[in-house]
């Protein structure tokens, strides 16, 4: 049997070594913050130039894209300029007139591949019969003919609900 002083020495020593124990593995978790913290900036001081690299290379994607864009584009349609108007003149000034008549600052209109079919001309003019769609004015397409006078040299659209 152990007497009341051995017992005090037993739990002082364990006590002890436990503090000890508490005290090494504070010790360790901070070094392991300074070796991690340390690894941070060495990673951050090395990839410096490297950014640099991602934003050449990402300069280097984007010229080839343009490039292969402007090779393979299709061509613009040679310009029709019978009826006494470029076809791609008719057009803007139809759209202008259009969007005059309608109170408005935008609406969509077909492409302008779409457009040049839709031109037809002949000894007293040239006419686009096309759409329009606007969301104030009308609900859906609308249809229009839009008829150039070369006399006085002006256009005249009508739509056509």
């Amino acid at each position: 049997m152990l007497s009341q002083e051995e017992k005090r020495q037993i739990l002082a020593e364990e006590t002890a070594l436990a503090d000890a124990e508490r005290s090494e593995q504070r010790r360790v978790a901070h070094q392991q913050a300074q070796a991690a913290y340390r690894a941070e900036v060495r990673a951050a001081q090395r990839a410096g130039p490297t950014r640099w690299g991602w934003l050449l290379a990402g300069l280097v994607v984007w010229a080839g894209a343009s490039a292969v864009f402007l090779v393979f584009r299709q061509p613009a349609a040679p310009d029709d300029l019978s009826g006494g108007v470029a076809s791609s003149a008719l057009i803007e000034r139809c759209k202008h007139e259009l969007l005059n008549q309608l109170g408005q600052l935008a609406a969509q209109f077909p492409a302008d591949a779409e457009a040049a079919q839709q031109i037809t001309a002949n000894t007293d003019g040239k006419r686009w019969d096309g759409w329009v769609e606007s969301s104030s004015n009308f609900s859906g397409r609308a249809e229009f003919s839009c008829q150039y006078n070369p006399p006085t040299d002006t256009v005249e659209a009508q739509i056509i609900r």
